[in-house]
């Protein structure tokens, strides 16, 4: 019996011997996407009557880039806020603020309809494009 084993056991270990190994690397695909919110019909009239885009109606490529300016704006300003706030222990203090400022002003940027919005759409789409390299 116990030799039966044996065979058996040696056989399944030469099976899985040339059996191909995946590439932990290779099928490893992370896609981005910004989850959508919609903002209400008031919100979204307010918005259209300052002559800006209705991040409602915006394609998905536009909503990303849209919401990349915010998170970059964010980003940029998260640096100097905790900087000139002297304490890095304060990071959700200084977290808020710079999602106040720096990923509104993102925002509103990204939503201009002229040639400052398309640039600050293209700082956006470089965002997210960055998350998705890592």
């Amino acid at each position: 019996m116990n030799r039966v084993i044996a065979v058996l056991a040696t056989f399944a270990a030469l099976g899985n011997a040339f059996a191909p190994v995946a590439s932990p690397r290779a099928a490893v695909r992370v896609q981005v996407g910004v989850p959508r919110i919609d903002l209400p019909a008031q919100v979204s009239d307010g918005i259209k009557s300052v002559d800006l885009k209705s991040p409602n109606e915006l394609t998905e490529e536009e909503y990303n880039s849209y919401s990349g300016a915010a998170i970059g704006g964010t980003l940029l300003m998260l640096i100097p806020v905790a900087y000139y706030d002297g304490l890095l222990f304060e990071f959700a203090k200084s977290f808020a603020i710079s999602a106040l400022l720096g990923g509104g002003l993102g925002a509103y940027l990204s939503l201009r309809k002229d040639g400052v919005g398309e640039k600050a759409g293209e700082f956006g789409s470089a965002v997210v494009n960055k998350v998705k390299e890592i």
